[in-house]
C-alpha cells in the first residue's frame, strides 16, 4: 500500500496574521511554508495536501531513487529482505512467521501405534492420522494395497512372489537368466513354467543341445521348437496344403512308388505320373485316332447318316453331285425356262395378270388406251385438292397466296416494325417506343411526370446519403459530420431500438447515466499491467484538467504469480490548476503496486517483481465533480 506522510500545516497564532515563514532569523524573504521547503534530490517529493483547506505539506521518499546496494556500509550478505507476505529464495521471515508456519504444517498423529506408517488427511496438509502399513525393526513392509511406483523397481532377494489375477508388463522383451550363462540356462531350463495342480507342469524353455535352443511341452517331455530356417526333422505332423506353401520339391524328395513313369502299367489315384509318361501316353492315344473313318460324327441336326467323319464327307460330296447334275438338267432346257411368262407376279392395284409377261401386257394394250387412261384419271384427280399441287405461276388463290398478298402490303410507320415471316407464317407487329410521343399519350398530366434526375432526396439534421431519385438510395445517420457534444445533461435525449417494442424510441441521457452523472465519470476498464513497471501509465485512468476537479475512484489489483496477490485501492483526487493532490487507501495483500497521478491528470502505476509472473490487471471506475 502506498504511504502517504503527511506534511506540518504551520500558521500564525490566530486573526489575520501573516503565515508566511523564515528560514532563520537571518532570512531576508518570508514565504509560505510550501516554498520555503525544498527537496535536495529526486530521491524525495513535495506536494501540497487538501489545498484550500487543511493543507498540509507531504514529504515522500522515492524509493526507486535510492540504490540501495550503494548504502553505506552495505554488505550484501548481512541485507535480505524481511517478508512475512511471500517466499522466496532471496527474503527472510521473522521468527514469529517461522513459528506460525511450523505450528500450521503439521499436527500430532492420534492415536499412534508403533511402527505404523503415518499419512496427510484432508488438503490443510498439517493434520496426519497412523496409516494400515507396517515397517518393522527389520524394515519389513507389510499392508500395502494397491502401489504405484513412478520410477524404476529394484527387488534384491531370493525369492520375489507375485500373487496377482492379472499381469501387464509393458516391457516388449522380459530377460530372465539375468548375469547368468548358458550353463545356468541350460540347468534351468530358463524360459516360462506353467504350473498345474491337476496336470503335469508345462515348459518353453532353453536348451542348448537343440537346433533351435528351444524347447516346449510337458516337463520331462519336453521338445524342441521347430523354427523357419533351421535345419530340422519334423516327425508326426499332418501338414494341410491347401493353406500353406510347399516350394523346392524335386523327385528325389518323393518316396519310392508315389511317381509313376509308364501309364501303360497299372495306375491308380494313389501315384504321381511323369511328364515323360504323359506325353508319351498322348502320343499313343492320338496315333489310334488320327484317320477320319476313326473321328466319330454326331449326324443328329445335319440329316446325314453318316456316323464317323470320313463317311460324313463322303456322302455330303454325293449330295453336291446330284444338285450340280439337277442344276445343269435345268439350265440346259432351253430359253422357255426363263421366259417372263414364266415368273409369277402377284396382281395388285388394277393389275390382274398372275405372271409378270401377262402384266405388261395389260399395262401396255388395256391401262394405257386413251379411254381408259381418261375414266382412271378423271377418278383419280376427283381426290386431289390444290393442296396436292406444287405452287408456281397458277392462276388459283391458294393460302400461301393469301398470307404472301397480306404480308406484302404492311407498310413500317415511325411508331410501329412489322414483320412477315413466311416460313411460320407468322405476320409480327411492335411498337418503336422512340416514335410514340410520350406527351401525347391519352391522360397525360404534365405535373405528374418529372425528370428522376432533377429531383434529389438530401439528408439533414445529422442525416447523410441521398440523391436523385433515378436509382435507390439510402440515408444514414452522418456520425462524422454530427456536431461535437461537450456538455451532456440528464435531459438530453438519445435515439435507442427498443427490442422488446420492435420499435424505434428515444431517451433521456439521465435514463442511461444516471441523473446526477458528471461528464468526466469513468465506466469500469480494465488495464494489463507489468511486473518491475516504474511510472507507467494505466491507459484509460486519467482526468481531463479543463473538465475535472476532484475524483473518487475505485481501484482493484490483481496478480497471477507463484504467490497470487489481490488488493483493493481507493484514490481521492483534486486538481488545483497547475497540478493534482492525491490520497490512497488500501486493504487486502500488499500488491507492491503503487499509484500517482502526472500534472496533466493521469494515473501511472509501479510494480514490484513477482516470482513466476503470469499476468496483472487493473481494474477501475470514478465519480468525478466538474471543473
Amino acid at each position: 500500500m502506498a504511504l502517504i506522510y503527511k506534511g506540518i500545516n504551520l500558521s500564525a497564532a490566530g486573526g489575520t496574521d501573516s503565515k508566511d515563514l523564515k528560514v532563520s532569523i537571518d532570512d531576508t524573504t518570508a514565504d509560505f511554508l510550501e516554498s520555503k521547503i525544498v527537496v535536495g534530490s529526486t530521491k524525495l517529493t513535495k506536494q501540497t495536501l487538501d489545498p484550500g483547506a487543511n493543507e498540509t505539506l507531504e514529504l515522500d521518499v522515492d524509493e526507486t531513487e535510492i540504490d540501495h546496494d550503494a548504502l553505506l556500509n552495505y554488505e550484501v550478505d548481512e541485507h535480505r529482505p524481511l517478508d512475512d507476505a511471500s517466499t522466496t529464495t532471496t527474503s527472510l521471515w521473522s521468527s514469529d512467521k517461522i513459528q506460525t508456519e511450523l505450528d500450521g504444517k503439521i499436527n500430532a498423529a492420534t492415536p499412534m501405534t508403533d511402527n505404523k506408517i503415518v499419512k496427510s488427511v484432508g488438503t490443510s496438509g498439517i493434520d496426519v492420522e497412523a496409516t494400515g502399513i507396517d515397517v518393522d525393526d527389520l524394515n519389513n513392509v507389510t499392508g500395502i494395497n494397491d502401489l504405484t511406483i513412478d520410477g524404476d523397481l529394484t527387488v534384491n532377494g531370493t525369492t520375489t512372489t507375485v500373487s496377482s489375477t492379472t499381469l501387464e508388463v509393458t516391457d516388449a522383451n522380459v530377460l530372465v537368466n539375468n548375469g547368468g550363462d548358458q550353463a545356468s540356462a541350460d540347468a534351468q531350463d530358463a524360459g516360462l513354467t506353467v504350473e498345474m495342480s491337476d496336470a503335469t507342469d508345462a515348459i518353453i524353455g532353453y536348451d542348448s543341445t537343440t537346433t533351435s535352443k528351444f524347447k516346449a511341452g510337458e516337463v520331462g517331455s519336453a521338445h524342441e521348437i521347430v523354427t523357419t530356417n533351421h535345419s530340422q526333422t519334423i516327425i508326426n505332423k499332418t501338414i494341410n496344403v491347401d493353406n500353406n506353401t510347399v516350394s523346392n520339391i524335386e523327385t528325389d524328395n518323393l518316396k519310392a512308388g508315389v511317381l509313376e513313369t509308364d501309364l501303360n502299367n497299372v495306375v491308380d489315384n494313389t501315384k504321381l505320373a511323369g511328364a515323360q509318361a504323359i506325353k508319351d501316353y498322348v502320343a499313343q492315344e492320338i496315333a489310334t485316332k488320327d484317320e477320319a473313318s476313326e473321328i466319330s460324327y454326331d449326324n443328329t441336326t445335319s440329316g446325314l447318316t453318316a456316323t464317323d467323319v470320313q463317311a460324313a464327307i463322303d456322302e455330303t460330296e454325293g449330295r453336291l453331285d446330284t444338285a450340280e447334275s439337277t442344276l445343269a438338267t435345268h439350265i440346259g432346257a432351253g430359253s422357255g425356262k426363263h421366259a417372263a411368262s414364266q415368273i409369277t407376279n402377284t396382281p395388285a392395284g388394277n393389275i390382274a395378270a398372275t405372271d409378270v409377261q401377262a402384266a405388261i401386257n395389260e399395262l401396255d394394250t388395256e391401262k394405257y388406251a386413251a379411254a381408259d387412261f381418261d375414266s382412271d384419271f378423271d377418278t383419280r384427280l376427283a381426290t386431289k385438292t390444290t393442296d396436292d399441287l406444287t405452287e408456281g405461276t397458277n392462276e388459283y388463290y391458294t393460302t400461301e397466296k393469301a398470307q404472301d398478298a397480306v404480308g406484302l402490303i404492311l407498310t413500317d410507320t415511325a411508331s410501329v416494325d412489322f414483320n412477315y415471316d413466311d416460313t411460320t407464317p407468322q405476320i409480327t407487329a411492335t411498337v418503336l417506343p422512340a416514335g410514340v410521343d410520350h406527351d401525347s399519350l391519352n391522360n397525360y398530366v404534365a405535373a405528374e411526370h418529372v425528370d428522376h434526375n432533377t429531383v434529389s432526396i438530401t439528408g439533414s439534421g445529422g442525416l447523410g446519403g441521398g440523391g436523385t431519385i433515378a436509382a435507390n438510395r439510402s440515408l444514414n445517420l452522418d456520425f462524422t459530420n454530427l456536431a461535437s457534444e461537450t456538455s451532456i445533461e440528464g435531459v438530453d435525449q438519445v435515439a435507442i431500438y427498443d427490442d422488446s417494442a420492435g420499435a424505434h424510441r428515444k431517451v433521456p441521457m439521465s435514463s442511461i447515466t444516471g441523473a446526477n452523472d458528471s461528464a468526466g465519470d469513468l465506466n469500469e476498464g480494465s488495464f494489463a499491467l507489468t511486473d518491475s513497471a516504474s511510472g507507467a501509465s494505466v491507459t484509460g485512468f486519467a482526468f481531463a484538467n479543463a473538465d475535472v476537479r476532484s475524483f473518487e475512484a475505485l481501484v482493484s489489483v490483481e496478480i497471477d504469480a507463484d504467490t497470487d496477490l489481490f488488493e483493493q485501492f481507493e484514490i481521492e483526487g483534486v486538481q488545483r490548476g497547475a497540478d493534482w493532490n492525491i490520497s490512497i487507501s488500501s486493504l487486502g495483500d500488499e500488491s507492491l503496486v503503487e499509484f500517482d497521478i502526472s500534472a496533466a491528470g493521469q494515473i501511472t502505476y509501479s510494480s514490484g517483481s513477482y516470482t513466476g509472473f503470469v499476468s496483472g490487471t487493473i481494474k477501475y471506475r470514478a465519480k468525478t465533480t466538474s471543473v
